[in-house]
């Protein structure tokens, strides 16, 4: 992409190198940027011509990056973030009488069990918003406006958003009322062995569990049955299949679960939220961005 032939008309071609470096095919690369495969097709091939490398490999419907692609994507990325950052700058500024899209991102559990309580509360606050909700376990890039404001449960690393810690979710144990009825409740940390456990895919969030509930030396027998997906692990524990971790906003507030062994610490998390600069300019995003660090915490405050 260095070559003299690609100035600075051929945005649309570095544009559609980062889409298909960051999503690995020319399908989904068209449904983030709105092109369609044919013209993202098109748009690659040029850009080879033009700098004189191979950038892909073509394998059936997905493009391998080659060693050069690879070693410009970080270059690109950069450039593909300014370029989204400088556009937004030359918007107008909002009108008072029209409404202003909020790309509200936030993980899958706080978006089933939390979101709708809280949604009427940011209307109030900021009723020219008009909300598009993107529940996601993954983190969507602020950087790139993938989303204006988000809530996490890892701790952002990128000095450019705005983030700030606003609440704490404690972590218990649980079970359905009928799955204790037939099963027994257990008492002690032992007994925890004679069940079965709901628990992620992800081995080393499962022995994060079992050491929090000193289970760790008795891992390799314990029984599981396994899910990678948050909702369809908590639908599981109300159906009464096993017991599992929880959050204690969610559990102790659901009359159908029961809180296990209530003295064992199985662990915390903190949430952020975090927007990007478009907050400083925008009283909408400033609106819902305060209602959100005032209301959440209160909503993911265990029942008492």
């Amino acid at each position: 992409m260095e070559s003299a032939e690609i100035d600075e008309a051929d945005w649309r071609l570095v544009r559609a190198f980062v889409a298909v470096m960051e999503t690995g095919s020319l399908s989904a690369a068209a449904h983030r940027t709105g092109a369609t495969q044919p013209t993202l097709g098109r748009q690659i091939r040029e850009l080879e011509r033009r700098s004189g490398v191979t950038l892909f490999f073509r394998r059936g419907q997905r493009l391998t990056p080659t060693e050069r692609a690879l070693a410009l994507f970080p270059r690109a990325l950069d450039v593909s973030r300014a370029v989204s950052g400088l556009v937004r700058e030359f918007g107008r500024a909002e009108d008072p009488g029209e409404a202003r899209p909020v790309r509200l991102t936030l993980p899958t559990l706080l978006a089933d069990e939390m979101l709708p309580s809280l949604l009427p509360a940011l209307q109030v606050a900021a009723p020219q918003a008009a909300f598009e909700v993107l529940p996601s376990d993954g983190v969507q890039d602020l950087l790139r406006r993938d989303a204006d404001i988000a809530l996490r449960m890892i701790e952002p690393r990128q000095p450019e958003l705005v983030a700030r810690r606003i609440a704490e979710v404690t972590l218990g144990l649980y079970a359905a009322r009928a799955y204790v009825a037939e099963h027994g409740t257990p008492q002690t940390r032992r007994e925890l062995l004679g069940h079965r456990w709901i628990a992620p895919l992800d081995q080393a969030a499962l022995e994060a569990g079992a050491a929090a509930a000193g289970l760790d030396d008795a891992l390799a027998n314990l029984r599981a049955l396994r899910s990678d997906d948050l909702r369809h692990r908590l639908a599981l524990l109300r159906a009464g299949l096993g017991l599992g971790p929880c959050h204690t906003w969610i559990g102790d507030r659901d009359p159908n679960l029961i809180r296990l062994l209530p003295q064992v610490d199985f662990g915390r998390m903190g949430v952020w939220i975090v927007a990007n600069d478009d907050l400083r300019r925008s009283p909408t995003l400033r609106a819902v961005f305060d209602a959100l660090a005032r209301e959440t915490p209160r909503r993911l405050r265990a029942a008492v």
